[in-house]
């Protein structure tokens, strides 16, 4: 069984009473090789289950933690901007994401909501979605935000990785 397209699931928000669907990469192709033929609707809703989140809590798996794999902190070492007189990072290089092209022929626009770990060299270690916009839209703020560059947040005077809320602002002109 082959399976092809964008890494995706439901957010659990919905725009126009529609579920919004958020693609997290550009198209893949998933082959899965099976030890015997399915025989029934229920055989391949169990083979899809082990691989795809199918179930009413698909939502819950919508808002990935992306890291880079050449950075890991742990998370008892990762400050809020606001706690314990931790200082927010300062953006030095936060070029705006691309508009894609499924957003620009309706000419939607919006705010993606995320949230990131700046670490303590002043690059985003992780990125989160919190509230969707759908349209290819938060795919481009994610990839957008990877290449963003930060003066550290501080912490005694020392620098910290501090995780700071971010919107993305969506625009035609």
């Amino acid at each position: 069984m082959r399976v092809q397209g964008p890494l995706a699931a439901y957010a659990d928000q919905k725009k126009d009473g529609q579920r919004v669907l958020v693609r997290f990469s550009k198209s893949r192709s998933i082959e899965i090789h099976l030890d015997q033929p399915l025989k029934s609707v229920d055989d391949a809703e169990a083979v899809m289950g082990r691989v795809f989140f199918l179930g009413a809590d698909a939502a819950e798996h919508a808002k990935p933690e992306l890291r880079r794999a050449d950075e890991t902190i742990p998370d008892d070492e990762i400050y809020d901007y606001h706690q314990d007189g931790v200082t927010a990072p300062k953006g030095i290089s936060t070029p705006p994401p691309d508009f894609s092209e499924e957003a620009r022929k309706p000419k939607f626009q919006g705010e993606v909501t995320l949230s990131l770990v700046v670490d303590k060299a002043g690059n985003v270690a992780r990125i989160r979605v919190d509230k969707v916009l759908g349209y290819g839209l938060d795919e481009q703020a994610m990839q957008a935000i990877k290449a963003w560059r930060f003066i550290p947040g501080t912490r005694s005077g020392e620098p910290v990785a501090v995780r700071e809320p971010v919107s993305v602002g969506f625009n035609l002109y």
